[in-house]
């Protein structure tokens, strides 16, 4: 390793510059002085070079309102900070702006390096000084003459006392790893998967429960990597989003995903297969080789036949050759597009919670013992988080993680919707849910990226059981905003709606319970509840976690806002009688088919006369229910509120425990209407997202709503000719599985 080399700048100056002031002076503020660097100044590792582009800045932190721009030294907090601001000692920080090379010849890359060198460093020493009776200047000339302190120096790190740090920001890659269920993979979309079938049909699976897939994710960004000193025998890396210098044409973060072991995922393929094709896939090729030679008998011909109408292929003139080429297609691509399906899922959540991550948040943070510090070093400052992460997982001692991606622990909770795991954006129930915070980053010139939380979590019963359910309107930008004041079209958009459950012992009512709630979503039609209740049956009476989600990307959540602003009144009304609840022992409502078909004029006059009052409404009901053959719903109708089992189940008894539809209806209306004017008008995004989001929440604060509203977003969609491009699943998974228990995925 090259010699160290000493500040070198012009005594003279800094003995003008530099305060006389002892260090803990209240006087004393953040302000920088500046020092000028000789030229000629480097200092050298063993990899790289760096050579001066600033002036050196000089900084004291004595106060705990003190504020550190690069965010490293900070109030106390949790997780535990880099450095935390303490009234017993005080700071010096030094600063230096510097061009990057390699040491040897070659390049930067060929060095191990995932930063980029043109694009220069930012470096920063602070030093802790327990005398706060040492004037700044005594301390900072006993700081230089100490030696250069560099983060690319390992000696450097080491010799870091409590309260000392050593930061380098830069531009480059970070690599990380994430884990996560297999069988959260489907809750964004899995249209590749869906259209390799070209059935029209959702697609219903069994994987191994406790299965996991890991990803590597690529983050091009510029970050913050530190280095402190925690005790005499421990150290604390950190990396964390930095404020852009320059902002660039394009994202402001890359991200790239790979899945680490492709294996992970191919062991699923079997299950896959099947379920495209409908029946085992070996199983169809001999059906297709038997029926070229005209072999079949005729339990084998309805088979072929079930086949040939599952693909839309019973009246093609070569019926039996594109079967047989339908069938190998899925059997050659099937992995392809599971892949393709996990990846997208994993770079939408990990963008999505990477946008969320508040710029003073570490991305990564950990303590770490002396063999440990050594053995990560040279990773961590090329860029490679990779051996942290991994030891963190195997729960290597030496080695504690305090903070990864918002959280302090690898282990993803469930993943529904936009998210990795959904724990720290939602607290069901909470009183404090309805808030939309809006997180910020800016760069240097002033341009703003930011991302708004706007998830809503409910808690309450439906049908006797109580369920959890969360609603989560999407807005963050990919890219820094044109101007200082970003505008709608700038973000990303979207909408996802989910239930949750979970049974200590799932009953068979529970499994038609939450096929029903699936149907009114459209992820199950009413031909497929059998097969899909057949499949569900082998979970009843044990222990399960049960998820139903519909996500619509921006892409989509564009193309439905007009179609949601200009919907009348009555528009709901179909939507609201699909949604109503089961009733499996009363004609009329056992299914959301049945339900729509005598239940839609009921809810059609409700909504299209907003001045009648209740006895009319309910006269006209009954009036409606006893023409459909209804008597004993139409007698309930007629007299509610008057109680009654069937109660709950007509209009009357929904509006009495949820409220009236129509208002909730027409301020969600309201919402798409704010956001679809914001788009076209390019409005600041300040008011319009916060406004939008309130207004369409409240068609989601009751579960009969959530169900209707979804299943009018199922509809518009359809409508648009893009219902396999938002996504629709429901899973069951064990909640303990012994690696022999089965999870089943629905999706559509």
């Amino acid at each position: 390793m090259p010699p160290k080399v000493n500040f070198d700048f012009d005594r003279a100056d800094a003995a003008q510059l530099v305060s006389s002031d002892p260090i803990g002076s209240a006087a004393l503020n953040v302000t920088p002085v500046s020092l000028t660097l000789k030229s000629g100044f480097l200092i050298g590792s063993a990899d790289v070079t760096l050579s001066p582009t600033s002036a050196l800045s000089v900084l004291a932190f004595n106060s705990l309102d003190d504020v550190d721009v690069d965010g490293i030294l900070m109030p106390a907090g949790e997780p535990p900070r880099v450095l935390t601001l303490a009234t017993k000692g005080a700071w010096l920080k030094y600063r230096l702006e510097a061009n990057l090379n390699a040491a040897v010849e070659g390049s930067l890359a060929a060095a191990g390096f995932r930063i980029d060198g043109s694009a220069g460093v930012v470096l920063a020493d602070y030093r802790f000084h327990r005398q706060r009776s040492e004037t700044v200047r005594d301390g900072f000339l006993a700081d230089v003459a100490s030696g250069v302190r560099s983060a690319f120096d390992r000696a450097a790190v080491e010799s870091l006392q409590p309260g000392d740090a050593v930061a380098i920001q830069t531009q480059g890659v970070i690599e990380a790893k994430v884990t996560v269920a297999v069988a959260d993979l489907f809750t964004t979309q899995a249209t590749a998967l869906l259209a390799l079938g070209g059935a029209g049909r959702a697609l219903g699976f069994s994987i191994a429960a406790g299965a996991t897939a890991t990803f590597d994710v690529r983050i091009s960004d510029e970050f913050v990597i530190t280095f402190a000193g925690v005790t005499a025998d421990t150290w604390r890396i950190a990396v964390r989003k930095a404020r852009t210098r320059k902002v660039v044409a394009g994202v402001a973060a890359g991200i790239e995903v790979a899945a680490t072991d492709p294996e992970q995922l191919t062991r699923f393929l079997d299950e896959i297969k099947n379920a495209i094709v409908g029946q085992p896939l070996a199983k169809a090729r001999d059906l297709v080789a038997k029926a070229r030679v005209g072999g079949l008998n005729d339990e084998e011909q309805q088979l072929l036949s079930l086949l040939l109408e599952r693909f839309g292929i019973a009246d093609a003139p070569d019926r039996v050759q594109e079967l047989d080429k339908r069938v190998a297609a899925i059997d050659e691509h099937v992995a392809g597009a599971l892949e393709e399906v996990a990846n997208t899922k994993i770079k939408i959540g990990f963008t999505y919670e990477y946008a969320r991550i508040a710029q003073d948040t570490q991305l990564l943070q950990m303590t770490v013992d002396l063999e440990h510090l050594r053995a990560f070093h040279g990773d961590v400052i090329r860029g490679d988080v990779g051996k942290p992460i991994a030891s963190i997982a195997r729960g290597t001692p030496g080695v504690v993680v305090e903070q990864y991606l918002n959280q302090t622990t690898l282990d993803r909770t469930k993943s529904w919707g936009f998210t990795l795991g959904i724990g720290k954006w939602v607290d069901a129930a909470s009183v404090d849910s309805d808030k939309l915070v809006v997180v910020t980053r800016r760069s240097l010139d002033d341009h703003v990226q930011e991302s708004y939380l706007g998830t809503r979590g409910y808690e309450a019963h439906w049908q006797g059981d109580k369920c959890q359910w969360a609603a989560d309107f999407r807005a963050d930008m990919r890219a820094y905003s044109q101007s200082a004041t970003p505008t709608v079209p700038e973000f990303d958009l979207g909408l996802h709606l989910a239930l949750s459950a979970s049974r200590d012992k799932l009953s068979p009512d529970d499994i038609d319970e939450y096929l029903d709630f699936a149907g009114c979503w459209g992820i199950i039609g009413d031909d497929e509840m059998a097969d899909r209740r057949a499949q569900a049956s082998e979970f009843k009476g044990t222990a399960q976690d049960v998820s139903i989600n519909l996500t619509i990307g921006d892409e989509i959540f564009r193309l439905l806002l007009p179609l949601l602003a200009t919907a009348t009144d009555g528009d709901l009304a179909f939507a609201l009688a699909l949604a109503m609840p089961r009733q499996p022992k009363v004609a009329g409502l056992r299914t959301p088919s049945e339900r729509l078909a005598i239940y839609r004029r009921v809810w059609q006059f409700y909504l299209t006369h907003p001045d009648a009052g209740s006895e009319e409404r309910q006269a006209n009901a009954a009036a409606i229910l006893q023409a459909e053959g209804q008597a004993v719903l139409a007698d309930v109708e007629r007299n509610a509120p008057r109680p009654h089992p069937l109660l709950d189940f007509t209009m009357a008894g929904r509006v009495l425990l949820d409220g009236d539809p129509l208002d909730p209806w027409r301020t969600f209306r309201n919402g798409a209407t704010v956001l679809q004017q914001a788009i076209v008008s390019s409005a600041p995004a300040a008011t319009s997202l916060d406004r939008a989001r309130r207004s369409m929440q409240s068609c989601w604060a009751q579960v009969h709503h959530l169900r209707a509203i979804g299943a009018l977003l199922v509809d518009r969609s359809r409508t648009a000719g893009v219902l396999p491009r938002i996504g629709r699943s429901l899973t069951i998974t064990p909640r303990k599985s012994d690696g022999t228990k089965k999870a089943l995925v629905i999706v559509a």
